[in-house]
């Protein structure tokens, strides 16, 4: 059923008249094709794949509706122990007042039982860090890593020595008190704090000698949620109320992606299918025009040469096709100057007037200078003029010069081109350079 429609839109489409410059344009980008067929294909291709595209953005735009409809939040989460208070910008619904509402959000608190778990992980941590080197409490005599900061999170930890002859604050052993022959004893207080929560610690150590020692290891609203976020601050989540002043509320996240986004990605992408078409025809129109500015000079060099050794025109013509589809047949690249050489060849062969041939092949790749090669070839077939391989050499001359224009306008194309990344590495070097000094103060 689908393929019966667009069938009958591309019917609709070639009844269409083309515009003069939309058929110049096929006519010379596609030779081998009716202008009308390849219009009504091109157009043809452009509404079916705007159509995928509209369709795949109203889709998209429903489903985000279906499921922002459903995504409307009960419960925010309160941020960790530690991570600091975080605001939540809320869309509050009542009746059809809709009010955004900025609430903050502070940090859970932690309960008296996870304190003391917290404190007995630091304290583990910190048992295990102040060795330093030493292999454990029973064989210290290295220095004692009492500036060690606390692992864990919100809990601050600090050494005191209780003999400072032996351990010394910053850790170090006073080695003569130690080397003896048993060693000595000394007890560490770990002072722990979290919070309101502290605790002191004894840890007894080994003075010894180092015998063999091992290495070591809106309003309203606003007021009514933030009241119930400092109501539990030792809840992990928290619960919005379903109501607010007898009024049913809902939630939504301020930010969330709008559903209408994807039907204006869908007709942006619809855009792109119905005019890139029409860009990019326009720009290998530009690249055929400049290929065929490129060739002119050799194709005059060429036709000069094989003339002057004395082949007719009819006969140097078909020469110049012949390598061409040699050429081709080795896997040579197409050209688009001989491919009309060849079309211009095969009309010779089948009876066209010689000097109607040349002026079509003018016609059709439509620049200034192959206008007055094919009036130049017109007329030496039909007037039989004399002086036409000076007539040549002259156009050859002159058809060097503008090539050379034109190769100089192609390099000051490039050099502004190659402006752009040395502007841009210009300012990286300046980066580089500015910010180490920029610290450095």
């Amino acid at each position: 059923m689908k393929t019966n429609l667009f069938d009958r839109e591309i019917k609709k489409i070639r009844r269409q008249p083309l515009s003069p410059n939309r058929r110049k344009r096929l006519s010379r980008l596609y030779p081998e094709c009716r202008p009308e067929e390849k219009a009504a294909e091109q157009d043809a291709k452009r509404l079916r794949m705007a159509a995928i595209a509209l369709a795949a953005g109203s889709i998209l735009t429903v489903a985000a509706l279906l499921v922002g409809g459903a995504s409307e939040i009960q419960m925010l989460e309160r941020p960790a122990p530690g991570a600091g208070s975080r605001t939540e910008v809320l869309q509050v619904q009542q009746g059809d007042h809709v009010a955004t509402v900025d609430l903050e959000l502070a940090e859970r608190r932690l309960t008296e039982e996870e304190r003391e778990m917290r404190l007995d992980q630091a304290e583990a941590e910190m048992c295990i860090l102040f060795l330093g080197e030493n292999p454990d409490v029973e064989h210290v005599s290295l220095p004692l890593n009492l500036s060690a900061e606390c692992p864990v999170d919100g809990v601050t930890a600090w050494w005191n020595p209780e003999e400072t002859e032996l351990v010394h604050p910053d850790g170090t052993i006073a080695e003569e008190t130690v080397f003896g022959a048993d060693g000595r004893t000394t007890v560490l207080e770990l002072n722990l704090k979290d919070g309101e929560t502290e605790r002191v610690v004894p840890v007894t150590v080994s003075l010894r000698d180092r015998e063999n020692p091992e290495s070591g290891k809106e309003a309203s609203a606003e007021r009514a949620l933030q009241k119930l976020v400092e109501e539990n601050p030792e809840e992990t989540e928290v619960l919005l109320p379903g109501e607010i002043d007898g009024q049913p509320v809902t939630y939504r996240r301020d930010g969330d992606l709008p559903a209408g986004i994807f039907l204006i990605l869908g007709l942006l992408a619809a855009g792109v299918f119905l005019f890139y078409p029409e860009q990019r025809m326009r720009e290998e129109e530009k690249k055929r025009e400049e290929e065929l500015a490129l060739a002119y000079s050799e194709f005059v060099a060429k036709i000069r040469v094989l003339t002057g050794a004395g082949l007719s025109l009819r006969s140097t013509w078909k020469r110049l096709a012949e390598e061409y589809e040699a050429d081709r047949a080795k896997g040579g690249k197409r050209k688009i100057l001989y491919e009309e050489v060849c079309r211009t060849e095969r009309e010779l062969s089948q009876g066209v007037l010689e000097e109607e041939v040349y002026s079509r092949f003018a016609g059709r790749i439509g620049q200034g200078a192959y206008l007055r090669l094919g009036g130049l070839l017109e007329s030496h077939i039909r007037n039989g003029i004399r002086g036409f391989s000076a007539l040549l050499a002259a156009e050859s001359a002159e058809a060097f010069r503008e090539r050379l224009q034109l190769a100089r306008r192609q390099g000051e194309q490039i050099s502004a081109r190659l402006l752009i990344p040395l502007l841009l590495l210009f300012a990286l070097i300046l980066v580089l350079l500015m910010v180490p000094a920029f610290f450095s103060l």
